[in-house]
């Protein structure tokens, strides 16, 4: 459970919210096991496309004597309901806090759900003590194992099929890390030009159907640290599998790194040692989105960055490069006493800047939600803002 956060700051995403976002798009139906309270804070505040893109999100409307009783039927009895109007291809079920204390099955849940609908059904038992990124994590590897799976439709057909070129596919694109349809077009297009044409951008612009290409996949692209399991679980399967680790913000940046894709590289280009400290930059964002940030920055004369990360640690390859806060106390002490000139972070964290420092306001949606345009803005638009400004005071 991570420590005090909201003192003067709304708390961050939790897990249910990235579970949830993690399906949007794949015609699901999303079932959040609670009384109402967690489903509002996910439809109202932590998922960005819901007012203009809304998905079939529903509230179990738990109950007091359910939660006594453990009415796992009343649930399950809901869910069928639900399929009189609505066919999904997927269904999700996670769970809230309440659950949690009492030990909700939520894998036997599904399992019978699954068995009584035929529908692929996924439970997940979040709890609302991690944040976005750990559910968001959860619900593609869960994905991921079932794509994998020789039951999946159209897997037994495609395990032998020839490809059309190399298949690419794309892990980790978080709508609440301001990766939307846009930016995956933008990707998308940047692979076709390359000559790329099998790609399966996963829980974004997808389908359930095109999900089978994971299994035949030559190179896997990993856009942030909540996509490295799921890659790690097909690389387990393909062990020749490729594994590419970037989150590009800029065209240069997408055309370095999917060179380097093709290439072969199993991991984006290391930067370039900076040879002196000019000046320095402290970043706080998600571990892939500052790592480009700071590459912005070092392709502008050598700008000395630290990073500090908002997202929970989940124990990948890119944890432990950087620091995880835990606390807003945390937070405030590190950022109050940076000798950095700048700071990018989200707008909600200049009550805490130095007056010395210049701060560049980076919207991130798991934090400041609807407050500051985020869920309008990719983070290649971010990018260019934060490049105009760059020219300005240079």
């Amino acid at each position: 459970m991570r420590k005090s956060w909201s003192r003067s700051l709304p708390p961050i995403s939790p897990d249910y919210s990235g579970a949830c976002s993690c399906l949007y798009e794949l015609n699901p139906l999303i079932v959040i096991h609670d009384a109402a309270g967690c489903t509002g804070n996910y439809t109202g505040y932590d998922e960005p496309r819901w007012y203009h893109r809304p998905a079939p999100v529903f509230c179990s409307n738990l109950r007091e004597l359910d939660a006594v009783l453990g009415r796992d039927d009343r649930l399950i009895g809901g869910i069928e309901d639900c399929l009189d109007t609505i066919r999904p291809e997927v269904i999700l079920i996670c769970g809230s806090p309440v659950p949690a204390v009492i030990g909700t099955d939520f894998e036997g849940i599904a399992a019978e759900v699954e068995s009584k609908t035929g529908i692929p059904t996924i439970g997940l038992p979040t709890n609302g003590t991690h944040l976005y990124n750990w559910g968001y994590a959860r619900c593609l590897e869960a994905l991921v194992r079932r794509a994998l799976r020789p039951d999946f439709p159209n897997s037994a057909e495609t395990r032998h099929e020839e490809a059309n070129g190399q298949t690419v596919s794309l892990f980790g694109l978080s709508a609440i890390d301001g990766m939307d349809r846009d930016y995956t077009d933008w990707i998308k297009r940047g692979l076709a030009e390359a000559g790329t044409t099998d790609i399966c951008s996963v829980t974004m612009d997808c389908a359930m159907s095109e999900l089978h290409q994971i299994a035949r996949s030559d190179y896997i692209w990993v856009f942030s640290e909540a996509g490295e399991g799921a890659a790690a679980l097909v690389k387990r399967r393909q062990p020749n599998l490729k594994i590419f680790h970037g989150l590009p913000l800029t065209d240069k940046q997408r055309g370095e790194m999917i060179r380097a894709l093709i290439s072969g590289g199993e991991s984006a280009p290391k930067p370039d040692a900076v040879p002196a400290k000019k000046k320095k930059a402290l970043i706080v964002a998600e571990t892939y989105l500052a790592g480009s940030i700071a590459a912005l920055l070092r392709d502008r004369g050598g700008w000395d960055t630290e990073t500090v990360v908002l997202q929970e640690d989940l124990g990948f390859s890119s944890s432990g490069r950087v620091p995880h806060i835990d606390s807003e106390d945390a937070l405030r002490e590190r950022i109050s006493q940076s000798d950095a000139a700048l700071i990018v972070a989200d707008p909600l964290l200049k009550a805490f800047a130095p007056a010395h420092a210049r701060f560049f306001d980076w919207p991130q949606f798991s934090l400041s939600s609807h407050l500051y345009g985020a869920d309008q803005r990719s983070v290649r638009i971010i990018a260019r803002q934060f490049l105009d400004m760059m020219e300005r005071i240079d």
